[in-house]
C-alpha cells in the first residue's frame, strides 16, 4: 500500500484502524514511509511476520518514537521488537508468548500500560528502572528491576500463572495480586510472582480476592518467592480471612486459624523435636505450621557445613492434617536446604494402607492406589499441604510419600542427596504420589526440587492421581544441575 492511498497515513504518524501481520508469515507493507507514531491499533503475531515500508525488508516499526494514548501495539508467537531510545508508550503494549519486548534505559521510564501475557520482558543496558505506569500479566522479566513510587505491577487473578524476574525487584510503588483459587497450582488459579534475587520492598503490597473468590478453611498460597528480603514497605490483605507469613525465601497466605510447632532440637523424640511437632500437628484438628528454629549448639549440628541433622531411629507419624512444613523457617536459611532429614537407622519400615485408615491384605484401595507400602520418610496425608527447604535423604523406603486429600505443594527440596546437592545419598524411590492435583516444583528456581534416588525419582501411582503438575526439577541430576548422580528417573 503507498502512503498517498491511505487517508489516515502521513508524515509517519498512522492513525486509526485496526493492522495486523500474523500467521507466522504475514506481511503488510506500507511501501514508502515507517511508522514513528502509532494512533491504531497494530498486531504482529510470528517470528516470520513484518510490518515492511517498501517492497524489501525494511521494518515499518524500527522508528517508532510513540504510541499514542488509546492505542495498542501487540506481538506475539516469537516476534520481537526493540524500540529506538526517542520511544515513549503513552498507549498499551502486550507481549504474548514466545515473544520479547526490550527495553532500554533511555525508553524505559514511563512504560505506559505494558501486559505480559506469557511474553518476556527484556533490557538492553543492564537492569531496568520504571518511575511510571502499569505493569501487569505474567510471563518473564529477564532482568534486575526497579518499580518507581507512580509504578503499579498488577499480578491480576484473571491471568492465572507466574511471573518470573531474573533478577532482583525493588518496589518503591505498588504490588497488587488478585487470588483467584488452586493454591497448589499458580498456574491455574493465581498470580504468583518468584524473584530470583533480592527483593527490596519500599512500597505498598495489595492482595485481594480475584474474580469473586472466597477461601476454602484450609486454602494457603506461595505468592512471593525470593533469595533474600529487606525493606521498610507493607503488605496488607483485604477481603480474605487470611493472614500473611514469612519464611527465609516467600510470602504466604495461610488461614486465619493457625497453630506453630517449632523444631528446636535434633533429638528423634521428646520435647522440641520434630516427631513431638508432629505429634501435635496431629492433635490440633487445624492447618499447623511445622517451623525450625535449631541452635548452633546443638548436638546434631555440623559447624563445616552449616546444617543440622536430624537421625531418626524409627518411621515419623503420618501427617493427618493440612499443613506447611516449612525447613525455610530455619534462621539463615537463604535458598539451600539447611535440614537434613536422613533415614539410614529408622528400618525398613513396616507395611502401611496410605489411604484412609489401616488395612491389611489388600493391593489397592477404593481409588485404585497400592496400599501396602512400608513407612516413608514423610506421609503427607491431610491435603493442602506444603513441604519446602528440607534434604529427605538414606531412607529404606520412599521419601516422601503424598495420599490422602491432595492438593499439596513440594518445592525447595533436595531428595536423595547430601545437603550440598552434589552427593548422592538416595532413598528407596523419592515422591511417590497417589493423590491429585499436586505440585512438584515450580517455574522459579527457589521452587526447584533435587530429586535424585536408588529407585524412581517421581512414580505417579493410582487413579485418584490425577491433575498433578510436575515443573522445573532437576531429576537424577546435581543441585546445579549439571552431573548425572546415577539415579533413575521419573
Amino acid at each position: 500500500m503507498a502512503p498517498g492511498t491511505l487517508s489516515n497515513f502521513s508524515a509517519g504518524t498512522l492513525s486509526g484502524g485496526v493492522w495486523a501481520a500474523d500467521g507466522d508469515g504475514g506481511v503488510l507493507r506500507l511501501m514508502g514511509d515507517n511508522i514513528t507514531t502509532q494512533a491504531a491499533t497494530i498486531t504482529v503475531l510470528g517470528a516470520n511476520s513484518h510490518i515492511y515500508s517498501d517492497s524489501g525488508t525494511t521494518d515499518a516499526l524500527a522508528g517508532l518514537t510513540a504510541i499514542s494514548t488509546g492505542y495498542e501495539l501487540t506481538i506475539g508467537a516469537g516476534a520481537n521488537f526493540t524500540p529506538v531510545a526517542a520511544f515513549r508508550n503513552s498507549g498499551t503494549i502486550q507481549v504474548a508468548t514466545g515473544s520479547t519486548l526490550t527495553l532500554s534505559s533511555a525508553n524505559s521510564a514511563q512504560i505506559g500500560s505494558l501486559a505480559l501475557l506469557g511474553g518476556t520482558l527484556a533490557s538492553s543496558t543492564g537492569p531496568l528502572s520504571i518511575a511510571g505506569g502499569l505493569l501487569s500479566g505474567h510471563g518473564t522479566i529477564a532482568s534486575s528491576i526497579t518499580l518507581g513510587a507512580s509504578t503499579t505491577l498488577q499480578l491480576d487473578g484473571f491471568l492465572s500463572g507466574s511471573l518470573v524476574i531474573e533478577g532482583d525487584l525493588v518496589l518503591d510503588g505498588l504490588l497488587q495480586d488478585g487470588i483467584e483459587g488452586n493454591q497448589a497450582n499458580a498456574a491455574n488459579g493465581y498470580e504468583q510472582l518468584a524473584i530470583r534475587g533480592a527483593f527490596t520492598n519500599n512500597g505498598t503490597i495489595n492482595i485481594y480476592p480475584a474474580n469473586g473468590f472466597v477461601p476454602g478453611t484450609y486454602d494457603n498460597f506461595q505468592i512471593i518467592q525470593f533469595a533474600s528480603r529487606s525493606g521498610t514497605g507493607s503488605i496488607t490483605v483485604n477481603g480474605m480471612n487470611v493472614q500473611t507469613f514469612f519464611d527465609g525465601n516467600s510470602v504466604w497466605l495461610l488461614p486465619s486459624s493457625v497453630q506453630t510447632f517449632t523444631v528446636t532440637t535434633t533429638a528423634d523424640s521428646g520435647a522440641g523435636s520434630l516427631r513431638n511437632a508432629i505429634t501435635q500437628a496431629n492433635a490440633a484438628g487445624t492447618f499447623a505450621v511445622i517451623a525450625f528454629d535449631l541452635p548452633t549448639s546443638d548436638s546434631g549440628y555440623d559447624s563445616s557445613t552449616g546444617v543440622w541433622t536430624i537421625a531418626l531411629t524409627s518411621a515419623l507419624p503420618a501427617l493427618i492434617n493440612p499443613v506447611l512444613f516449612d525447613a525455610a523457617t530455619q534462621p539463615g536459611y537463604a535458598g539451600k536446604p539447611l535440614i537434613v532429614l536422613n533415614g539410614s537407622q529408622a528400618g525398613s519400615g513396616t507395611p502401611i494402607h496410605l489411604w484412609p485408615t489401616p488395612v491389611s491384605g489388600l493391593t489397592t484401595d477404593a481409588h485404585g492406589n497400592p496400599v501396602v507400602v512400608a513407612d516413608p520418610g514423610l506421609d503427607i496425608r491431610g491435603g493442602h499441604s506444603t513441604v519446602e527447604g528440607l534434604v529427605i535423604q538414606q531412607f529404606q523406603q520412599y521419601g516422601l510419600v503424598l495420599d490422602g486429600y491432595g492438593g499439596d505443594t513440594v518445592v525447595g527440596n533436595y531428595i536423595g542427596t547430601d545437603a550440598s546437592g552434589s552427593v548422592l545419598r538416595g532413598n528407596n524411590g523419592g515422591i511417590v504420589i497417589l493423590s491429585g492435583n499436586n505440585t512438584i516444583g515450580g517455574a522459579s528456581s527457589a521452587a526447584r526440587n533435587v530429586i535424585s534416588n536408588g529407585g524412581d525419582s517421581i512414580d505417579i501411582s493410582g487413579t485418584a492421581a490425577s491433575g498433578n503438575v510436575v515443573e522445573g526439577n532437576f531429576i537424577g541430576t546435581n543441585a546445579a544441575g549439571t552431573a548425572s548422580l546415577g539415579s533413575w528417573g521419573a
